[in-house]
């Protein structure tokens, strides 16, 4: 859950949003966050339970501070901001990530509307991996049941509807005392009416997602 090892600024990666590139050693790259550390930990673990495609977060120390740590897959990752989003490697990794589609809903994220908090990784072959950065606008559920989520157009519109029936189904699956050990343990507030948001939206998740017409 925790890294006792301190990271230390990156000064090699340009600016992005509030957080601060950090580095440990050799190729341990992540992004430190020192606002909202519980929704970052929690979405990253939530993700974790139900196999969505988001990075890994850990609390830590980052410039001398408790910090929620992005780790990235390799140093070779980077914003998606900075890629073209109709290359055809870009639009193919949109494509197999969409079951993020289900689990952005879920945890009520406001904030993945831009490319800017999703990553993207070479992988073998000239293959391109997307995850979901940048939780911490998550679990401000709006009235409404689903609604008010904030979901990258090219990611909905290049969608595969058997990744977002899996995601839904793995979602469905989760286990709920799991889900509260997870909200109390990131030390978030009020963590059991959160679970209680989390455990409700699952059953109203496929009614969403049909009427999207994502499934």
């Amino acid at each position: 859950m925790s890294s006792e090892e301190p990271w230390e600024l990156d000064t090699s990666r340009p600016k992005r949003g509030q957080g601060s590139w950090v580095k440990r050693g050799a190729g341990h790259i992540a992004y430190a966050k020192h606002d909202r550390i519980p929704q970052e930990w929690l979405g990253s673990k939530l993700g974790e339970l139900v196999n969505a495609p988001v990075a890994l977060v850990e609390f830590g120390l980052a410039l001398g501070q408790r910090a929620a740590i992005s780790r990235l897959r390799s140093s070779e990752s980077r914003s998606l901001s900075s890629d073209d989003l109709s290359d055809a490697k870009v639009l193919a990794a949109l494509r197999a990530a969409s079951g993020l589609i289900p689990y952005l809903v879920w945890i009520g994220s406001g904030d993945h509307g831009g490319e800017e908090n999703y990553s993207v990784t070479p992988g073998d072959g000239g293959r391109l991996e997307i995850e979901a950065i940048d939780l911490g606008n998550c679990f401000e559920f709006r009235e409404g049941g689903m609604y008010g989520v904030a979901i990258l157009r090219e990611l909905k519109t290049n969608v595969d509807k058997n990744l977002v029936a899996n995601s839904l189904r793995e979602i469905l699956s989760a286990n709920d005392d799991l889900i509260r050990k997870y909200c109390k343990q990131s030390g978030i507030g009020n963590p059991d009416t959160v679970a209680d948001m989390l455990i409700k939206r699952k059953s109203q998740l496929q009614g969403w997602l049909e009427s999207e017409n994502l499934i």
